[in-house]
């Protein structure tokens, strides 16, 4: 697989390549020194309202009404 990557050296030349997976560094094309592997951001997208993950607030809404559906019938309700 490819990717994105940001590579830095030590003259703190930051440069983007799209690499192997595998790929921890490069030549610097700006000074050609040894350019490292640079750790990207990871992407993270919350719901708008609740600010959960997506799908947790679903999750857990569900297991919700599963157990209130066990305890109802405990109850004889």
């Amino acid at each position: 697989m490819r990717l994105m990557v940001e590579f830095q050296c030590k003259h703190e030349h930051i440069t983007e390549r799209l690499v192997d997976s595998d790929t921890r560094q490069i030549t610097c094309p700006e000074c050609g020194e040894n350019a490292i592997r640079l750790m990207g951001m990871p992407s993270v997208r919350l719901e708008p309202y609740s600010g959960a993950f997506p799908g947790a607030y679903h999750s857990w809404e569900r297991k919700r009404a599963d157990k209130m559906a066990v305890d109802n019938r405990r109850n004889g309700a």
